[in-house]
């Protein structure tokens, strides 16, 4: 069986600065519509960003996006606390 090109875990460090910040959009629960309102884009080029997001973290949806961002955050908050 075939490996997959990005493993959830490796996956938040690979995105874009601009996916990053989409990625805080999706887990507020923003629409595609909201998110390019808010990053004054078209909707189109919001959704290109949500479906990069989803395709680096191997989900189909943005629930699960969402809650493998706050994962990550979670776990990077953790490890700065624990640094010296």
């Amino acid at each position: 069986m075939a490996k997959r090109k990005n493993s959830n875990k490796n996956a938040k460090n690979e995105l874009t600065k601009r996916e990053d910040e989409v990625l805080d959009y999706v887990i507020q629960g923003l629409s595609n519509k909201e998110i390019a309102e808010k990053l004054t884009v078209t909707c189109s080029t919001s959704k290109a960003h949500v479906s990069a997001i989803l395709r680096k973290f191997g989900v189909k949806s943005r629930t699960a996006a969402a809650r493998i961002g706050l994962e990550k955050r979670n776990a990077t908050r953790r490890q700065d606390l624990e640094r010296p």
